[in-house]
């Protein structure tokens, strides 16, 4: 009996697209890849071959790099995107490519693969003195206005007040002299009601993710960005009995290994879950763009078929 083919996410830990796409396609062409479990600090090895995989999903604020890749992704798997245009200030996170920038290439992928491709992820949401409410309406709106008719979704979300992310925060409100705030989970609601009614002047359904209390309102529904019906729209398959795998409180994606490493994306967002701060991120990336990520050598483990697993 054949394994299950695994859903692969690429990547919620580092931008693979933007910074490691070239790294990428070497380790399709390896056939596996390998990272450190978190918790227990052993290698983690997953299969990067096509009959072992059921669907990559990407995640990105800058897919233009992984373009010129897109024909030999495309001849061994099936795949969609998240793609985060927020047109944050400079701030806030400090390397991204401009809105309009990424705009265009959400329009790009959108006319090669359809309207469905694109999960536009209009998040975190942060209030501050340089994003009040009103600076979070009018970026919507002019975003969700240029992908009309190119996306059908948008998930949205309100910044996580991790530890590291409480650590950065305190940094540049001393640094720069600007406050952030936590809304009232009444402010939440009115925000997303509103972000909910420019949504769906431009034809777009709007999705909360892991914040269930938002999804009460007309035009949102709770997210599953590792999505069953876009995976069986994608790959004209039905799954079957794929188990959920939460990535936190309040999420309801089902399982997807997740490849990458943590502390290694140099976009330089402050609020960013997966890097300790924008420095330590940077100095990683510029040795595993040059180097490889740290287990990238070693060999996988021999195994038939029959003993290949979600693992």
């Amino acid at each position: 009996m054949k394994p299950k083919p695994i859903i692969i996410s690429i990547s919620r830990r580092t931008d693979i697209p933007a910074y490691y796409s070239d790294w990428l396609i070497a380790r399709i062409k390896k056939g596996y890849t390998v990272y450190l479990n978190p918790v227990s600090g052993k290698p983690v090895f997953i299969s990067l071959k096509p009959e072992h995989v059921k669907a990559l999903v990407f995640w990105t604020r800058n897919p233009i790099p992984l373009f010129r890749h897109l024909d030999f992704i495309d001849s061994r798997f099936k795949h969609y995107m998240h793609l985060t245009i927020n047109g944050l200030p400079k701030i806030l996170e400090q390397n991204n490519p401009s809105a309009d920038t990424i705009i265009e290439a959400a329009q790009k992928l959108s006319k090669r693969y359809g309207d469905h491709y694109v999960q536009w992820r209009f998040d975190p949401i942060i209030l501050s003195t340089v994003t009040p409410e009103d600076f979070i309406f009018r970026k919507f709106e002019y975003i969700a206005a240029q992908l009309k008719s190119y996306v059908k979704s948008c998930i949205i979300s309100f910044v996580d007040l991790y530890k590291k992310t409480e650590a950065n925060f305190e940094k540049v409100e001393k640094r720069d002299r600007i406050r952030f705030f936590t809304p009232s989970e009444g402010q939440e609601i009115e925000i997303t009601r509103t972000l909910a009614s420019i949504a769906q002047n431009y034809g777009i359904r709007l999705y909360a993710c892991a914040e269930d209390h938002l999804a009460k309102l007309d035009n949102v529904e709770i997210a599953q960005c590792i999505n069953v019906d876009l995976i069986n729209k994608i790959t004209g398959v039905p799954l079957k009995s794929y188990p959920l795998q939460k990535s936190r409180e309040g999420c309801h994606c089902i399982n997807a290994p997740d490849i990458g490493y943590y502390d290694s994306c140099p976009h330089g967002c402050i609020y960013c879950y997966s890097n300790k701060c924008p420095e330590v991120a940077q100095k990683n990336a510029r040795k595993y763009r040059e180097l490889g990520f740290p287990l990238d050598g070693l060999e996988m483990p021999g195994r038939d078929e029959k003993q290949l697993k979600l693992f």
